[in-house]
């Protein structure tokens, strides 16, 4: 029976007792914390329910409340010991230990409850748990210590605030809220990424959950067969599970401080941006089921008809006065500049990629504005177009197309995908090209997700984004976030004089 030294003498609440050994004694005490030792038979309940300023209505919860921990502590007397059970040598204890404890909750809230007349389910009392937040913490430090996820997930089920409560965004939050706030997206992406990860553990925990309570209410005792089924199910859903994979930041490591050559433009800023929201869509818009084997798209060169030409006017003088040469051939410049010889002029040159997805929202206005600006660059849009249902994933495609080229352009822009696809091997090709080197994208990648039954299944992985921003940063490449920024740059470089 119960002995409390709470009110010195014994509890009334004899009847409990049905649910644990008939020699089984409790000590029940009163302190700051819900503390229940099952070897030794303690409980440790809160004195929340003293008078004072309290209502009788409050009062009276939380001595529903001590009574519903007195049932569960008992409940896990009885029913949460170890089990002789055939065909489970290949899992790990720790699984049975689970799946063991939540049939210990299926018997408090479909049997115990009931029988007791307790008003309330399992979910509402263990909102009134106190200290989950201190126990949060220590699934933090369990983390930190790089505990596996399976003892994550026992911490978890072996408290009932967390195991009932924890698939709440809050407290998945509260679990690995782990790095300063700040406005560096390779830190919001590693919280993103742990948020998720452990969300992963705690779903899989609520999934157990529910198992566990499918089971029917008039069963006379909870099945070894259940057992079996839910430790198998979180073997596998957490035994190969890799809590502890690159984050975001290692995954970005390498790319240190690029430093970009604006050719005299102030819109870093505007590119920094652009970067930080690239790598939080990646971290966002990743498949979170590891179920992703993302890879590019097979790009092909395609060279439309260059039919038509900028003209003298548009490219410029083809010679220019220079004070150095052979053949003079401007005397009458010996009394003014000294530019008496006449040398081949030298027209911008470079090269310009445009991302033409629909993200990127482009005008074909934008695109001619670009190549009448800088008449001697290469100009070249690229985009890849997924067919979901109707080819296999290596037989995805996208195009880069050169529209414009040494003066000359394209009658129209060529028809064109929505999808990007092929940004590594575009931005790849960009980087053997002519300098300068322009990039005009939202950073928005995308690949195909090969383990996808679908053909052409868009996939996005921050590892590709990363591949290709160390591209980007070594190769000297300008990343020019929109097609306004773009032909801000390309008037402004196109104007200098050489």
């Amino acid at each position: 029976m119960f002995r409390s030294k709470i009110k010195s003498k014994k509890s009334k609440s004899k009847g409990l007792l049905n649910l644990a050994l008939q020699d089984a004694e409790w000590l029940v005490t009163e302190g700051d914390n819900v503390t229940v030792d099952i070897k030794d038979k303690n409980i440790e309940l809160t004195s929340r329910h003293r008078e004072g300023d309290r209502s009788a209505w409050e009062i009276k919860r939380d001595k529903e409340f001590n009574k519903a921990v007195k049932i569960i502590a008992l409940a896990e007397a009885k029913y949460g010991t170890k089990r002789n059970m055939l065909g489970v040598k290949h899992l790990h204890q720790d699984y049975i230990d689970m799946a063991t404890k939540l049939s210990v909750y299926w018997y408090v809230e479909k049997k115990a409850f009931p029988k007791y007349n307790m008003s309330n389910s399992l979910t509402y009392y263990v909102d009134y748990l106190n200290e989950h937040g201190g126990r949060t913490g220590g699934i933090k430090s369990m983390y930190r210590n790089e505990k596996s996820p399976k003892s994550i997930a026992k911490a978890i089920i072996n408290d009932p605030y967390l195991c009932i409560r924890g698939t709440r965004s809050s407290i998945v939050y509260s679990f690995f809220d782990m790095f300063d706030h700040t406005s560096s997206s390779y830190y919001k992406g590693d919280n993103a990424q742990l948020q998720n990860r452990i969300q992963k553990i705690t779903q899989t925990v609520r999934t157990a959950y529910d198992m566990a309570m499918s089971v029917r209410k008039d069963a006379k005792a909870f099945p070894n067969r259940k057992i079996k089924d839910i430790a198998q199910y979180l073997s596998d859903e957490l035994e190969d599970f890799n809590l502890y994979a690159p984050l975001v930041s290692d995954t970005f490591a390498e790319i240190g401080n690029v430093e970009l050559d604006l050719q005299g433009m102030d819109f870093d800023d505007e590119i920094n941006d652009n970067v930080s929201d690239a790598i939080s869509y990646s971290y966002r818009h990743a498949d979170s089921s590891n179920d992703e084997d993302i890879r590019w798209a097979k790009l092909e060169m395609v060279y439309p008809p260059l039919v038509q030409s900028l003209g003298t006017r548009v490219l410029g003088k083809s010679k220019k006065n220079s004070d150095i040469g052979i053949n003079p051939k401007n005397m009458h410049r010996r009394l003014t500049d000294n530019k008496v010889f006449q040398v081949k002029a030298k027209r911008k040159s470079g090269t310009v990629l445009i991302d033409v997805s629909g993200s990127m929202h482009l005008d074909t206005e934008d695109i001619f504005e670009i190549i009448s600006t800088l008449p001697a660059s290469t100009v070249a849009i690229y985009s890849g177009m997924s067919y979901p249902s109707k080819v296999e994933p290596h037989e995805v495609t996208g195009q880069l197309q050169i529209v414009g080229k040494d003066g000359k352009y394209v009658g129209e822009i060529p028809e064109h995908g929505l999808n990007n696809l092929i940004d590594g091997p575009a931005i790849d090709w960009l980087s053997r090209q002519a300098e300068p080197r322009i990039l005009v994208s939202d950073l928005l990648f995308t690949g195909v997700n090969y383990n996808r039954t679908a053909g052409g299944e868009v996939g996005v992985t921050t590892e590709l984004l990363a591949d290709t921003l160390k591209v980007i940063a070594t190769k000297n490449i300008l990343p020019i976030p929109d097609i306004e920024k773009a032909k801000e740059w390309v008037r402004r470089f196109g104007g200098r004089e050489e």
